[in-house]
């Protein structure tokens, strides 16, 4: 083989190294709020780059960085196409009505055109961050056995715990023994009629205080 060839195929080489196309992005994984297209839209600068050496560590940074979306992989596949598999996490309450807790326990922003009017509403500040989220988490399961749900959760500035339940219950926690309280809370909702009780204050050692609702609230 001659010289001229030798560094003819030298030089092809190098150009195929770095100017070889990307021709294509594809999106897979189980998504139902972002749209392939939407995820597409963050990385199309990677098209900018060569097929062969195309930074798909920085395409994999942006794509983990969009809120839900987890089990990022990116990868490539011949002749000229970046693959991501992506899959999204389920967005469990609203928090302080600027973010979403996952059922992982993650918070993270709100999608763009993400209606969190159906999750339920957390409000603590962020030295309760950790209290909020465990709490939630726990009388949601403690209670999923009678149908009812917590659509409101707010921790005070001193720790104290109050929740709004689905059958519109308010209930008042404090800041001590938690899950007694929700064992007590559990026991009310079998044996109290759900659509009389407005308040149930937990704050005592044993039992607890009922507000009722007037006549008027439930006409």
């Amino acid at each position: 083989m001659t010289p001229v060839v030798l560094i003819v195929g030298f030089y092809v080489a190098q150009w195929m190294m770095v100017r070889w196309p990307i021709t294509g992005i594809e999106v897979e994984g189980r998504l139902s709020v972002w749209a392939p297209e939407k995820i597409t839209e963050k990385v199309l600068w990677i098209k900018e780059q060569g097929f062969f050496t195309a930074d798909l560590q920085a395409v994999h940074d942006v794509v983990a960085d969009l809120p839900l979306l987890t089990n990022v992989v990116i990868r490539k596949k011949w002749p000229g196409t970046i693959v991501i598999s992506a899959y999204e996490d389920v967005a469990m309450a609203a928090w302080n009505d600027d973010k979403l807790l996952s059922i992982n326990g993650n918070l993270m922003a709100i999608p763009e055109g993400f209606n969190t009017s159906n999750l339920a509403k957390i409000k603590s500040n962020a030295e309760y961050t950790d209290i909020a989220v465990r709490e939630f988490r726990k009388v949601q399961q403690m209670l999923s056995d009678i149908g009812v749900t917590v659509t409101e959760l707010a921790v005070s500035n001193t720790g104290s715990i109050d929740i709004v339940l689905s059958n519109n219950w308010q209930v008042a926690f404090g800041r001590q023994h938690f899950e007694e309280r929700v064992r007590r809370l559990h026991l009310l909702l079998q044996n109290l009629p759900n659509q009389n009780v407005a308040v149930i204050d937990l704050r005592y050692g044993k039992g607890a205080a009922i507000g009722w609702q007037s006549m008027q609230e439930k006409g």
